[in-house]
């Protein structure tokens, strides 16, 4: 082997490539709006790479990516609310249940969230948030009957009624104790409405023949 003369630059010999867990510069990202710095903190990269979250200097602004049902939103409060949460979605408490997945990646567990129960979201260990619908109460002819969805059609709500059918058969469907945005009104084939707990449904059946 030749000595290296001085001044010389070193040999450069080729770097090994990156293992699967060095990916850091995808779990944090430093970015910098007007001056200030603004880091990013993608909890569910930082739970799969099993790295904990930055301490980051006092002043700086730290927005947290939370993954709810496959899909990311920001967040800077690092204490929000499962309220708070479902509100990212555009979800009530009222409609859905929220849960979080936390724990190790090869164990990961699911536990409920309850509307009012703060999450630390600077904690390490949560991995992402699900929603689920609960149901509601709607009440068909005088008939309790659960439903799951936001929405019911024209359809849905006449075969909840369990009237009679056939080739001349017509229907009229009214509602009432609906939401702000439908309160009151009527369907025909086709349409569909926003449905909320213990709103009233009152389908009639004709016979034509």
């Amino acid at each position: 082997m030749e000595p290296l003369h001085p001044g010389a630059p070193a040999p450069q010999h080729p770097q090994p490539p990156h293992s699967p867990a060095q990916h850091e510069e995808h779990v944090t990202v430093h970015i910098h709006t007007h001056g200030d710095e603004e880091i990013i903190i993608d909890i569910a990269e930082h739970h799969r790479h099993r790295k904990p979250h930055p301490q980051p200097d006092p002043g700086k602004e730290v927005v947290y990516l939370l993954t709810i049902d496959g899909q990311k939103y920001r967040l800077s409060n690092p204490h929000p609310t499962g309220e708070e949460i479902l509100a990212l979605a555009g979800k009530t408490a009222q409609r859905y249940q929220l849960s979080q997945q936390h724990g190790e990646p090869s164990r990961l567990q699911v536990t409920v969230v309850h509307p009012t129960e703060k999450v630390n979201l600077a904690e390490y260990g949560i991995e992402s948030f699900l929603t689920k619908p609960l149901p509601v109460t709607i009440y068909v002819n005088g008939t309790p009957q659960q439903v799951t969805q936001q929405e019911l059609s024209f359809e849905e709500l006449v075969a909840l009624a369990h009237l009679i059918s056939g080739p001349n058969v017509s229907y009229t469907l009214t509602y009432r104790k609906g939401p702000a945005s439908n309160p009151q009104g009527s369907l025909v084939a086709g349409q569909r409405v926003h449905v909320q707990e213990g709103m009233i449904f009152n389908v009639g059946a004709t016979d034509r023949s």
